[in-house]
């Protein structure tokens, strides 16, 4: 199961995920020093975790990918094609299947709302 946690100030929220119910949360680990408060949206039978991280005053999202709960995320915008129209400060992930494909969405520069699918190439 994923989800997150926070302090009773409510900083920072932090992504976990826990194994079954009686177990403890792991926070899931980030590289980001600007997107410290995760969420983990959702989570695939063989336990990549997809979310999403805010800056600290919530004005900006990146989407993350965890390959497990003891990986350090992955900034799942560096994925997206280089000159594309996607403000990368929008992203957000909320599923991953078992094949690791990754639905999400987020916002154009013009401020338009889409989704994208990403769907991983094996073996490159």
């Amino acid at each position: 199961m994923v989800g997150y946690a926070y302090k009773a100030d409510f900083n920072p929220i932090r992504a976990v995920f826990w194994a079954s119910s009686s177990s403890p949360a792991v926070i899931l680990r980030t590289v980001s020093d600007e997107f410290t408060n995760t969420v983990a949206a959702g989570i695939s039978d063989n336990g990549q975790i997809v979310g999403y991280g805010f800056n600290d005053d919530f004005s900006k999202s990146r989407a993350y990918i965890w390959p497990s709960a003891t990986s350090q995320a992955i900034d799942l915008t560096t994925f997206f094609p280089a000159g594309s129209n996607w403000d990368l400060d929008s992203t957000y992930a909320i599923a991953v299947n078992n094949r690791g494909e990754i639905i999400g969405g987020g916002s154009f520069n013009d401020g338009t709302v889409h989704n994208f699918v990403l769907i991983p190439v094996h073996g490159h």
